[in-house]
């Protein structure tokens, strides 16, 4: 049913007119309390204005000329100012502060300029769905798309997009692939599944995203699948946890019991980390049940350096990419609630933003020649490799030095596997032969500078299915998913910032990636403080003293030497009672190791090292040099000893090494402590 429109015509009367009378046919309607009425006749409605309504304001004058719409609203130089800054998808807020400067005498305020954005985009879409907008915009820019809908509602439930310069880079530099999904991308709650590539010089490029119903499907089945370790370690910690009923347990049983066993390099190591962990847990037969169902019986190949230093990753075994791209992609969102049009601009402007960034790095491979790099034998690589390649070269150079006559024993090769570089040993022979690196020894992904170049990838055929589909088939054919909204309860915040994971919510914060890996969660309590600050100076003998680059006085409460170890180790001398666990369940689970060294008795020394109570006397002191030997052997570190009395003379002065590592360790981690009272000094 239309809507019926009318005209109003107002007249204004003269000093000397009168008024006219409306018959009792007409409708009449009375207005303004002044004598004021509306007559409609056939011609339309007409205003007449009585002798005391005529010249006279029914209102109160305007204060605030921000609240009038008649005199704040944008003018043309404005509107073309929110159109550019919307453009490059500049914040509402900004943009109205950028408007109120260039234009004060719009008196311009935020509900203009949401109003004029919503405008710009209905002008855009020129009265089309969303949906066919959005198809019609990836086809324009020649996206490679596909689309798939329910066949019974015609309802569009995935849908994949692929920029085509991002597919350039996906011919280029094939050979890893990030995936993964993410949530509060669009009003539709769909998730938003993204798939990432690398560069060679070491940065991240979005291959393709799509809008999917469910995650359900397996993608790339006959590629190697790698899991990411960072959540795998997580999800593992907060298990322990829960099956313990321990707080403490679920970061103990990572740290001693799956580390090894991830970072196992050797199928022997591998096995015997097994044995190590049935043995220390026995008590909690859940835990080897979830260990071993959930991750090592199926998926060990995914995730266990044994197998994974097989699988040429380049470094790649998370997925910290993706997490970045995550994050990326929702400062460009900006909110949670965006039609399918709406995301595919953003998303559009922020590969543009991408592709500009890697060709920098690009190029400056090419032009940048860095000194660090002109070396033996990397001088003929330098310019024609990615500097993230030269610098990886740099660091096994200097592992080379490490590792010293032992390179060919202790180097692994494994870079000549995972990255396809030279390793540490090739290094050494390069440099005992007087030979440099050739172009040939280094993977195409690092040597490949230029898009386009020793592409891998055939270029894909158009599908006249997907491809050139005319825009009145989606228009006729393919709906819009619903929106999914919730009308109950607390109102939904716009926001795109993730939900917790289960660990996260019993720790209480949202997790962070540490840049330290190993066993030691967390840096040390100190900072690089001045050694002639050190209370116990005098404990030190003079030769040391040179090379300690940091040192800590922790709380002399009895519990000192474990104080120490937590705050090397594990983040802060408040973890000493997890210290005290950790050394507890080392010895347990190497008992044959340690009886000869404990002259106690090595169940006195565990009920000794046993201790949560607070300030502790003798008898639950740290015992030398007999605790010295889980610290070392569990931190693959050499504990090193000096007892100095006040007039300089020597009390045990030792130094122990550790009776195991693993074979691809380069050397133990040193720790100097004071013996009067303990206190931990960083060495170089």
């Amino acid at each position: 049913m239309s809507r019926r429109r009318s005209a109003f015509i107002s007249e204004a009367l003269g000093e000397d007119d009168e008024p006219s009378t409306p018959s009792s046919q007409d409708p009449i309607e009375d207005f303004g309390g002044d004598g004021g009425y509306k007559v409609s006749d056939d011609e339309g409605w007409q205003i007449v204005l009585g002798p005391d309504a005529y010249g006279k304001h029914n209102h109160e004058l305007i204060v605030y000329e921000e609240g009038n719409r008649q005199m704040s609203k944008l003018s043309p130089g404005a509107k073309q100012l929110v159109r550019d800054l919307t453009d490059a998808k500049v914040k509402p807020q900004n943009i109205l502060a950028a408007v109120r400067n260039q234009f004060p005498d719009d008196h311009p305020n935020r509900r203009h300029i949401y109003n004029f954005r919503d405008r710009l985009r209905l002008e855009d879409a020129d009265g089309r769905a969303a949906v066919t907008y959005f198809l019609e915009l990836s086809i324009e820019s020649q996206y490679t798309h596909w689309s798939l809908v329910d066949p019974d509602t015609n309802v569009l439930t995935h849908v994949f997009m692929a920029h085509p310069t991002s597919l350039a880079f996906l011919r280029t530099y094939p050979w890893v692939i990030d995936i993964d999904s993410t949530y509060k991308t669009n009003k539709y709650k769909m998730p938003f599944l993204e798939l990432v590539g690398v560069t060679p010089c070491n940065m991240n490029f979005l291959i393709g995203y799509a809008f999917m119903k469910d995650e359900s499907a397996e993608i790339f089945p006959d590629t190697a699948h790698l899991l990411c370790t960072w959540h795998i370690n997580k999800d593992v910690e907060h298990r322990v946890k829960k099956i313990t009923n321990n707080k403490d347990q679920g970061k103990i049983f990572r740290l001693t019991r799956w580390n090894p066993i991830l970072n196992a390099t050797t199928l022997d190591d591998y096995n015997r980390a097994i044995r190590q962990m049935e043995e220390s847990y026995v008590a909690f037969p859940a835990v080897i049940s979830y260990v071993k169902d959930t991750w090592l019986n199926n998926h060990k190949e995914k995730f266990v350096k044994f197998w994974t230093n097989g699988v040429l990753h380049f470094g790649n075994v998370t997925n910290c990419r993706v997490e970045i791209a995550h994050s990326t992609l929702k400062g460009w969102l900006e909110t949670s609630t965006g039609s399918l049009d709406s995301v595919w601009a953003k998303v559009n402007k922020a590969i543009e933003d991408q592709v500009t960034q890697i060709k920098q790095s690009l190029e400056r491979s090419r032009r940048s020649h860095g000194r660090i790099y002109d070396v033996m034998p990397l001088q003929h690589l330098n310019g024609r490799t990615s500097h993230h390649c030269m610098l990886l070269l740099v660091n096994e150079k200097k592992r080379m030095r490490e590792l010293s006559h032992e390179v060919n024993v202790r180097c692994g090769c494994v870079y000549k596997t995972t990255h396809q570089i030279p390793c540490a040993c090739d290094i050494r022979r390069a440099i005992d032969s007087g030979t440099y690196f050739y172009l040939d020894q280094v993977h195409p992904f690092y040597r490949t500078l230029v898009i386009g170049e020793d592409g891998c990838v055939p270029t894909p055929l158009d599908d006249p299915d997907h491809q050139s589909q005319d825009s009145r088939f989606f228009e006729s054919f393919m709906h819009e998913p619903p929106r999914n909204t919730t009308t109950r309860g607390k109102p939904q915040s716009n926001s795109t910032r993730r939900n917790r994971s289960a660990w996260e919510y019993t720790r209480g914060t949202r997790g962070r990636r540490g840049r330290n890996g190993g066993r030691g969660d967390g840096g040390r309590s100190g900072g690089g403080r001045d050694i002639s600050d050190f209370p116990y100076l005098y404990g030190l003998p003079d030769i040391i003293k040179p090379f300690v680059e940091d040192w800590n006085n922790v709380m002399g409460d009895g519990n000192c030497g474990f104080r120490c170890v937590a705050d090397f180790f594990l983040g802060g001398q408040d973890n000493w009672i997890q210290a005290r666990y950790l050394i507890v369940n080392e010895v347990k689970a190497n008992r044959p190791e340690y009886i000869h060294l404990y002259h106690g008795g090595l169940d006195q020394a565990i009920d000794r090292i046993t201790w949560n109570g607070g300030h502790c006397g003798a008898n639950h002191y740290m015992d030398l040099p007999d605790d010295l030997y889980p610290i070392a052997n569990f931190w693959n570190c050499a504990v090193m000893v000096y007892g100095v009395g006040p007039r300089g003379e020597l009390y045990s002065c030792m130094t122990v090494l550790p009776l195991r590592a693993p074979s691809t360790d380069d050397r133990p981690r040193i720790e100097i402590c004071h013996y009067t009272h303990w206190s931990p000094l960083c060495s170089t």
